[in-house]
This record gives C-alpha cells, sequence and structure tokens, in this order.
C-alpha cells in the first residue's frame, strides 16, 4: 500500500510527440501517476521504447476516428494499485475515471478535456461531478478545461469559467492550483479535490513546458503528506582543524600503539579497534553533521554560472520559439548536466584525498609495527592450513 505518491497532470498535445519526454520526466521526479489530455491517437507500438513507461498500466478515451485531437488517459506505474472506474464511463464529453489507494484510503481520481468553448460537454462533465460527489468522500480531478474565472486565472474569465465556478461552489471542491500559470496564455488546467484531502496534498508545482516540449505546463504534486526529510551523517570536512586533528591523532594513535602491543590480537580485531578508535577521534576532533540526502554538497561557482547560462536560454526559447534558440537550451542543458557529474566527482574525490593525506602514513606503519614477527608466521601457516 502507497504512502506517499506523487501525482503528475499535463495536456500534451499528442503523445506521440512527448513520450520520450514524458518517460525521462517520470524517472527524473519520481512519478508514479500521470493524468493526460489531449493524448490524440497514439501509435502502435508507441511504449515500446520507452524505460519505465511501456511497464505502466494505461486506461485511455480516444476519440472516434476520423475526429482529431482530444482524448484521455490516466497511467500508473505498475506497483501502484488502480482500478478503473465502468461506472463513470460518459460518452459526452472526455474522462477517464480511476480510484486509487493510498495509506488505506480510495480515492476517486479523474482525468478530464474539454474543448475550449464546449458548453455541452461542459455541462456533461458538471453532471457527472453531482454524480461522483454524491458516491465519494474523497476525490482528485485533473484536466485541462479551458475555462477561466477570476477565482483562479487572472487573465480574466470566460463562460466555461462561469459554469465550473458555479457547479466548484454548489458541490464543495477546491481549486488546488497555486498562483503559478499552467499555460502561456493564463491558467486553463486546473487540479481540483475536496477537502477531505487538503491536508493530504502538498507540493503542488509547475514545471516548465519545455520539460514535455508543450506549451502546457507539465504539474505535479504529492499525495499522502509530505515526505519526512532524508538525513545522512557526515563528517564535518569544511569546519575541522587540521592542527588540532595532526596534534591529538599524535597522540591518540601513540597510545594506542602501546596498548595494542600487550594484546595478541588478531588481524581482524586489530582493524576493529583501529577503526574505533579513528571514529571516535574524528567524532570528537571534527564533528559529524546531518545532511539531506538530497543536499547539494558538491554546487560550486562555475555550475551555479552555468545554470544561469540555461535560465538565460530558456527565457530566449520562450520569447522566440525558434529550432536554434531550442537547439541553444538543449546544448546549454546538456552542459548544465555534464558539469552536475564533474562537479560531484571532484566533490568525492576531494573529500577522499583532505583525510587520507593526513599523516596517513604514520596509520599504516602502527598497523605494520604491532604485526610482530611471531603473528605473522602464525597467520601464514593458519592461512596454509
Amino acid at each position: 500500500m502507497q504512502n506517499n505518491m506523487k501525482i503528475a497532470q499535463a495536456n500534451v498535445r499528442s503523445i506521440n510527440t512527448t513520450v520520450a519526454a514524458l518517460d525521462i520526466t517520470c524517472m527524473k521526479l519520481g512519478i508514479k501517476i500521470m493524468c493526460l489530455s489531449e493524448i490524440w491517437r497514439p501509435k502502435d507500438g508507441l511504449l515500446d521504447k520507452t524505460q519505465a513507461l511501456k511497464t505502466w498500466q494505461w486506461y485511455t478515451k480516444i476519440r472516434q476516428k476520423g475526429k482529431s485531437g482530444g482524448g484521455v488517459a490516466i497511467a500508473a506505474a505498475r506497483d501502484v494499485k488502480v482500478m478503473k472506474r465502468e461506472d463513470m464511463n460518459n460518452t459526452a464529453y472526455e474522462a477517464v475515471w480511476c480510484n486509487i489507494y493510498i495509506k488505506g484510503m480510495k480515492i476517486a481520481l479523474g482525468s478530464v478535456y474539454i474543448p475550449p468553448g464546449n458548453k455541452t460537454q461542459m455541462k456533461a462533465f458538471l453532471n457527472d461531478i453531482e454524480v461522483i460527489r454524491g458516491r465519494e468522500n474523497n476525490i482528485i480531478i485533473t484536466g485541462d478545461f479551458n475555462a477561466r474565472h477570476e477565482s483562479w486565472d487572472k487573465y480574466g474569465e470566460n463562460i466555461l469559467g462561469r459554469m465550473l465556478a458555479e457547479a466548484l461552489a454548489s458541490n464543495n471542491l477546491i481549486v488546488w492550483n497555486s498562483e503559478q500559470p499552467t499555460h502561456k496564455n493564463g491558467t486553463i488546467d486546473l487540479t481540483l479535490i475536496t477537502p477531505t484531502l487538503e491536508d493530504l496534498i502538498s507540493d503542488w508545482k509547475t514545471h516548465d513546458e519545455t520539460t514535455i516540449r508543450c506549451d502546457h505546463k507539465l504539474i505535479s504534486f504529492l499525495v499522502g503528506g509530505k515526505q519526512e526529510k532524508e538525513v545522512k551523517t557526515i563528517l564535518n570536512i569544511k569546519k575541522a582543524d587540521w592542527e588540532e586533528w595532526s596534534r591529538v591523532t599524535d597522540e591518540v594513535f601513540t597510545k594506542w600503539m602501546e596498548d595494542e602491543e600487550e594484546k595478541e590480537n588478531s588481524i581482524d580485531e586489530l582493524y576493529e579497534s583501529l577503526k574505533e578508535t579513528l571514529d571516535k577521534t574524528a567524532k570528537e576532533v571534527i564533528g559529524y553533521k546531518e545532511v539531506c540526502l538530497h543536499s547539494k554538497t558538491w554546487w560550486n561557482p562555475q555550475v551555479k554560472e552555468q545554470q544561469k547560462r540555461v535560465k538565460e536560454a530558456r527565457k530566449r526559447y520562450k520569447h522566440r520559439r525558434d529550432p536554434r534558440n531550442r537547439m541553444r537550451l538543449d546544448e546549454e542543458k546538456e552542459r548544465y548536466y555534464v558539469m552536475i557529474e564533474e562537479a560531484k566527482g571532484k566533490k568525492e574525490a576531494s573529500e577522499l584525498k583532505e583525510l587520507n593525506t593526513k599523516d596517513n602514513k604514520k596509520l599504516w606503519r602502527t598497523v605494520n609495527n604491532i604485526r610482530k614477527p611471531s603473528q605473522k608466521s602464525c597467520n601464514t601457516a593458519n592461512q596454509k592450513k
């Protein structure tokens, strides 16, 4: 049973052209469920070349042959419990409805698309809102409704927006969007929820439209409450006093060597004793700190500068979407990712070097000195047996 689940929604304007980007985005963001609108008509074998999406569960509603555009889908990772709702199969508008299960709670999830200005389909959808609201307490509805209203869109309102706003008020549903626009022309992609889920949904955000190469922004949110911060404990190398480290370790390991010379320890026992002494000394002299597993300890000015270049290239591409600006953006992003990997490698290497160059030879000399000839002979004999 899932305790936390990240859901994404997007108008993809043909899944045939966005499937590769969706595949990468889902793996990168840890998406478990996608609610898609305007998928159009998928090509045969479309998912065969994907890494993750080919194993997902897909529930779609495609427009009849001869009619272009439209189409909706709900896709879920194979480890997610999801069941399609056959009782919500209304052909008067485009939607797919499923039940998902999080923390033992059943949630009705809908993916909807309403074409611009289509009052007939909006009325059909609003009728279904009353139906599903009477049957379920926990509901999430995602989609491109082409509905504008001052409650969620600062660029004005239209007839579909007024119809939707009235229905949401009468059925006690909430628009969960933040103030971030979901489209270059405002907010028409909405996340609607029941009040029962307010404390369970967090981290609602939009992602740059180039994430899926579409003029609509991909939206993601976490269901099930905020994830606990994952931390790890590491040595606080940056604040280490290496002169103090040299002085203390000189005293500690001299005493350790004297103590060990009086014992008849095996190599394994000797190793454990040395490790315990080293750990204790590091804790007292250097100290430890807790960091998030996702913290960027490798971050440096060069990576930061390249990040700025990516943002600038993205702004140029938003302003003028021509092939040249698109190529420039891709090149800057590729350079950015390469620099990140290089920075991570250099950070790891520098930390190892920092520890290993602090009179490290003395430690290994100590180990060799304690291994008396009699012990060496005895160990050798035992190995031969």
